[in-house]
């Protein structure tokens, strides 16, 4: 058996290399960490994204390519090291990269990420799809500025830290390698690197995740990222929510929920994580300011028979995700896809072609948000309100419709109170005047009364004479 492996060592020698090989290989992974869709506080187009290399060997990224919003090559000599992170910076319009203060990209490319959302794509130099991310301007904040971070499991809002993160378990201070010469291409350039990454306490920290613009009676979600001490995301503990409206929510596992806001407004989202139900103080709390905006999602329009199109408008100065919402018409429906925006103040045409309606369908539509609730209908549902508001001020989401427009029923002159009758008759303007009216109209009732009886008693049989009075001396006994 000794002689059959040193015959056959060289053999066994090349089968270990290879099997360690491919395991160390399997187990580089480059994936997106963290994009800053929104620039900056001091300029909008400083956008950036990066990715980060969580295997154990370095990974030669020449010719590997950016697709989706973006779309160019990585030039060749472009390494990403073990543990490291590769980022992207987008160029300026005129001179060299000042977006980001004592930082210079990896790689500086042209375009721009659009807020709104969108998918990002990185392949290898075959083509192969490594990592890909979609996002809907969600996640980071368009208003203090927080990036989209990955933590290795899920997406969260956080402060930016370009060539840093919380999926690295680096924190010593590294000096990356200075970049080749100058990209040729006609899309991308590079520079030199000078990234560092510090070493960190960290601390237990929550971080709510939420949307920062949400529509009144529309279903959101409600998420956060809470870490201990080694950055570990904590699952159990008592996690008290307050949403800023009267309502309180408490959790002792960390999942995300659906909440909705009944009406418009700013509301204080807050969470305050406790390690232990019997703590009464937080070991750590976060908040955000939620703005709550009223629809202006309806159907201004629909089709003929030849062209059953449907269109929807948004009349409100906020984007509306539509995404999972459902457009019900008279016999047929159409779901909605994941990711469909209506910009503010547009109008957009749905096509037969996409929904399947036909001009039976027109007859009427409505559209149905995600929890079955139905948002808009065409034509308009009228509710029959018989009331009247001294407000002048009446929300624009209130239905308007059938109100009482007359002016005198709305100052109550032509309504008959029947449980005082009497009340109302005394109680009039010309009050005096109704009242003479009535005295002349009884005496003319009596009046006519009199002459009726009179003319029937001229009617009867009755003698012509008149009878006189009959004395004592005018009778005479006949015997």
């Amino acid at each position: 058996m000794i002689n059959f492996f040193k015959k056959h060592f060289y053999i066994f020698t090349i089968i270990v290399f290879f099997i360690f090989g491919v395991f160390r290989f399997a187990n580089a992974e480059v994936v997106f960490s963290e994009i800053a869709w929104m620039g900056n506080s001091e300029n909008i187009n400083a956008e950036w994204f990066e990715i980060y290399n969580n295997g154990e060997s370095e990974i030669d990224l020449s010719d590997w390519s950016i697709s989706g919003l973006l779309s160019f090559e990585i030039p060749s000599g472009k390494t990403i090291p073990a543990g490291k992170y590769f980022i992207f910076g987008r160029q300026p319009v005129s001179g060299v990269y000042t977006y980001i203060p004592n930082f210079t990209p990896d790689l500086i490319y042209k375009g721009a990420l659009s807020n709104s959302g969108g998918t990002l794509n990185l392949n290898d130099k075959n083509g192969n799809q490594k990592s890909s991310v979609t996002y809907d301007g969600k996640i980071g904040d368009n208003e203090t500025k927080e990036t989209m971070q990955w933590d290795g499991s899920k997406w969260f809002t956080a402060s930016p830290t370009p060539g840093g993160g919380s999926i690295s378990n680096n924190t010593e201070k590294v000096q990356d390698n200075n970049i080749g010469a100058e990209n040729n291409t006609s899309n991308i350039s590079t520079s030199s690197s000078s990234n560092e990454k510090s070493q960190v306490e960290y601390k237990i920290a929550t971080k709510i995740i939420s949307p920062k613009i949400v529509t009144a009676g529309v279903p959101f979600d409600v998420d956060h990222n809470t870490t201990g001490l080694k950055k570990e995301k904590i699952i159990l503990g008592k996690f008290i929510w307050n949403f800023g409206d009267g309502r309180q929510k408490q959790l002792s596992v960390s999942d995300p929920f659906i909440y909705v806001y009944d009406y418009p407004g700013e509301y204080v989202l807050t969470l305050s994580y406790y390690d232990s139900n019997f703590d009464t103080k937080p070991d750590a709390t976060d908040r955000v300011t939620i703005k709550v905006v009223p629809s202006g999602v309806v159907i201004s329009s629909v089709g003929t028979s030849s062209d059953p199109y449907v269109e929807v408008e948004n009349k409100s100065g906020y984007e509306m995700l539509l995404s999972g919402w459902v457009l019900k018409g008279s016999a047929h429906s159409f779901v909605v896809p994941d990711g469909m925006i209506l910009l503010p103040n547009k109008k957009l045409k749905l096509s037969p072609k996409i929904t399947g309606f036909d001009f039976n369908d027109l007859n009427f539509i409505e559209i149905v948000d995600q929890q079955g609730q139905v948002f808009t209908t065409y034509p308009n549902k009228k509710t029959n309100i018989y009331r009247y508001s001294e407000n002048k001020n009446i929300d624009e989401n209130v239905i308007k419709s059938n109100y009482i427009e007359n002016k005198e029923i709305k100052e109550g002159k032509e309504i008959i109170n029947l449980n005082d009758l009497s009340a109302s008759v005394g109680g009039a303007d010309s009050g005096l005047y109704n009242k003479t009216l009535i005295y002349f109209g009884l005496a003319g009732i009596i009046i006519i009364g009199v002459l009726s009886i009179i003319f029937i008693r001229k009617k009867t049989d009755y003698p012509d004479y008149i009878e006189k009075e009959i004395s004592v001396g005018d009778m005479t006994i006949i015997e």
